[in-house]
């Protein structure tokens, strides 16, 4: 019987492909080789498509791109065969999507509340360090359309200590991050949960006006994240406080430059990038990417697995208003009842489809080879494609 050649690549190669490009990554050294010619971008998608992850392929077809590359670099091989051989993928080939995530998920079905990581409490959303803070998270100067961040009303001490019993019923090792609060509230939290791990947001505004509570943090050493616009003046006494981590709202390239400045005296800095009026441009060179950024990350598998799953910019966050309102995501219409948090939760979790699964997934990202390398969406990526002003971050149209 006539023997006919044919083509493969190794379980430990990641392939992915679309009519513009096809993209090889060795799992086991992490180099990745990118291809754009015609005939390896028709060998590729052939490859995906076979049922049995192999390709028939042509005496000419020994020279294309992809069959050197990938023979030169151990990464497949040429076979002659009378029928088709059948050659084994690994399961990052094979499953994505929310199929990948049900399959995973599995495995920790058992004491899933241990996922909720991290809590932030808006005590009272008519004190300005809780619009100022969800302004941080979302990356967005204007306030969420969702009616749970617009709503003017506050905490006492009765919903607090609910609230936390509850979340921490669900994981005692949960960060609480507290915004909004004041110092009596903030000193008993502090005395009635000293187990429990609390972390105050304020802004700078709120610690220069409330001297009692300035005193008392520093008195109890209690860490605390710091919200603060640029410019600041860094010999500041409350900017040379290191027991704080600091959020910095990013809105030009003089901020970038500021909050260097700030992290090069051993402050905590952490960016946050906030689209305004008139920075479109400057945000939308903020989340490009070129292509060497994607083929030059390290662990590429790790990249590939996580973002397949799930968004890590959402995973293990929830966020608790008053009347006992939740969301995973201050962008989200969808609210739980804190009362039905863990009930809620767990048939969330085990079936994937909320905020904390929300993988790239928007049309032009499914047919583009670099899908899984890009990071998780987050806020101001999304809140962009809504309103037209971005399509691929690979570009900065």
């Amino acid at each position: 019987m006539k023997k006919s050649l044919y083509f493969y690549i190794e379980p430990y190669v990641y392939i992915r492909g679309c009519e513009s490009g096809i993209i090889l990554i060795n799992l086991l050294d992490d180099k990745a080789f990118t291809f754009k010619d015609i005939q390896s971008i028709k060998i590729g998608l052939s490859l995906l498509s076979s049922p049995k992850r192999t390709v028939k392929i042509a005496e000419e077809d020994l020279q294309t791109p992809i069959i050197i590359v990938t023979n030169k670099n151990f990464m497949g091989d040429i076979v002659s065969a009378s029928s088709q051989p059948l050659q084994f993928y690994s399961e990052i080939n094979e499953v994505s999507g929310i199929e990948a995530y049900r399959k995973s998920v599995i495995y920790s079905k058992y004491n899933i509340g241990r996922f909720i990581s991290n809590c932030t409490i808006f005590v009272d959303m008519a004190n300005q360090d809780c619009r100022d803070y969800i302004k941080c998270i979302t990356g967005v100067e204007s306030i969420p359309d969702n009616s749970i961040c617009r709503v003017l009303s506050k905490m006492d001490k009765n919903d607090i200590d609910l609230y936390i019993n509850k979340l921490v019923d669900i994981n005692p090792n949960m960060t609480l991050n507290i915004c909004g609060i004041n110092c009596h509230l903030l000193d008993y939290i502090s005395e009635k949960y000293p187990a429990v791990t609390i972390n105050p947001i304020l802004s700078l505004r709120t610690l220069k006006s409330s001297p009692e509570l300035c005193d008392f943090i520093r008195q109890n050493k209690t860490k605390y994240t710091l919200l603060l616009d640029l410019p600041c003046d860094k010999s500041d006494i409350f900017i040379k406080d290191m027991i704080h981590s600091i959020y910095v709202k990013i809105t030009n390239e003089e901020d970038i430059y500021d909050a260097n400045n700030l992290s090069e005296i051993g402050c905590q800095i952490k960016s946050c990038p906030v689209l305004t009026s008139d920075n479109i441009d400057f945000i939308k060179s903020l989340l490009s990417i070129s292509n060497d950024d994607l083929l030059n990350i390290d662990n590429k598998y790790r990249t590939i697995k996580i973002n397949n799953l799930i968004n890590s910019n959402f995973w293990g966050k929830i966020y608790v208003f008053p009347k006992g309102k939740v969301c995973y995501s201050l962008a989200s219409d969808y609210i739980i009842e804190l009362n039905q948090l863990y009930d809620t939760y767990k048939g969330d979790f085990l079936n994937g489809t909320f905020d904390w699964t929300i993988t790239r997934n928007f049309s032009n990202c499914r047919f583009c080879m670099f899908q899984y390398l890009c990071p998780s969406p987050n806020h101001i990526e999304t809140y962009l494609r809504m309103k037209g002003l971005i399509k691929c971050l690979m570009t900065k149209d």
